[in-house]
């Protein structure tokens, strides 16, 4: 399981209360954006402004993480968005997926 992205982030989408973060290994992240996952460098956590860590070093602490998947086999995620229920997400590698929004 993954506690951070392990890439650049090149794209973002914010679909209620989720980011949704893509990045150049081909993963689509999403964290929550409650205060109670809050990362300290953003301010986040306890007691701070539920800022929300996406990259970097995070330690495995924070972000919110809610779940992760493999968006791309061959280059980065560079389109992610949605509505709700549903994440789209388009690739380097010429496709374009969409997949019902974990709860």
């Amino acid at each position: 399981m993954f506690a951070e992205k392990r890439s650049f982030i090149y794209s973002v989408a914010v679909l209620g209360d989720v980011v949704l973060s893509g990045s150049g290994d081909g993963m689509l992240l999403a964290h929550s954006l409650n205060a109670d996952h809050g990362h300290p460098k953003c301010g986040g956590g306890s007691g701070g402004d539920g800022g929300v860590f996406l990259g970097g070093d995070s330690s495995g602490v924070g972000g919110g993480l809610l779940w992760g998947l493999g968006a791309s086999s061959m280059g980065a995620v560079r389109c992610v968005g949605g509505s709700t229920g549903r994440v789209v997400a388009a690739s380097d590698d010429g496709s374009a997926l969409v997949w019902a929004m974990p709860q």
